[in-house]
């Protein structure tokens, strides 16, 4: 039950008719949470969550599509049907780490990685991400979990379960040969994230800040970052013509 002084999250805003009424002050370029604090309320905790995962998603994309570009990676970000991140399995992708050359090695099945990044670190946090058929035939899946300390493999059976891997952010980073100035931005983004949660109103407002600048990042049309998925199709079109060959 909602307390008194708990503002209603967005999905009951839409249910009752109320949802033009968010788009109205989003906007006027204000965030609903805000709105709510000002007018003397809490927010929803459930908005205040999703509102971090927001921000996460964005700050991680963004330090994820700087590293590997510049590696010249075919990497991208979410593309319909994929995940949060994703990446094309070739010669580029080997060099990222002495962890990614042994992964092509040891599942030379695998074609295309997806990632996607979520906040908690339970078995049912891991289930709901599975479902989403991000693994596939030839894709695998890795699960980037804040919370996470330690890599392991899935406890439920899945199809594709074969594919999944849960990773902390810290062999995720390894794995991804994050090092200097973009593993600091990754750590600090993790850092920040796990602090937000924890319910620290001036945490949140710095990993708004650096998510919004994130996203103008990705987005600004002359930025190299701003390409997905027309670009995805493009190159799993030669990839599957290479094979035909």
């Amino acid at each position: 039950m909602i307390e008194k002084t708990e503002a209603l999250d967005t999905y009951t805003l839409k249910e009752f008719g109320h949802y033009d009424f968010y788009r109205a002050i989003n906007r006027k370029g204000l965030m609903y949470h805000e709105v709510v604090i000002e007018a003397g309320f809490n927010p929803n905790s459930f908005n205040t969550l999703s509102s971090i995962g927001k921000d996460l998603h964005w700050n991680a994309e963004k330090t994820f599509l700087e590293h590997t570009r510049n590696q010249n990676c075919k990497s991208f970000y979410e593309v319909r049907g994929n995940g949060d991140n994703t990446i094309i399995v070739d010669e580029k992708f080997k060099k990222l780490s002495n962890g990614a050359d042994l992964f092509t090695h040891l599942r030379s099945d695998i074609k295309i990685v997806n990632i996607d990044y979520y906040l908690g670190s339970s078995s049912g946090n891991a289930f709901d991400h599975s479902t989403r058929e991000y693994q596939r035939d030839g894709v695998a899946l890795f699960l980037v979990s804040v919370k996470a300390n330690k890599p392991r493999l899935v406890d439920y059976h899945m199809p594709h379960e074969r594919n999944i891997f849960i990773l902390d952010p810290e062999n995720f980073a390894a794995f991804m040969g994050y090092r200097g100035k973009i593993y600091d931005d990754f750590k600090e983004n993790v850092n920040l994230t796990k602090d937000a949660i924890i319910n620290k109103e001036e945490v949140r407002i710095i990993l708004k800040e650096k998510a919004i600048e994130s996203f103008k990042i990705i987005k600004n049309d002359q930025n190299h970052l701003n390409y997905s998925t027309k670009e995805f199709k493009n190159t799993t079109d030669e990839i599957k013509s290479q094979k035909a060959q």
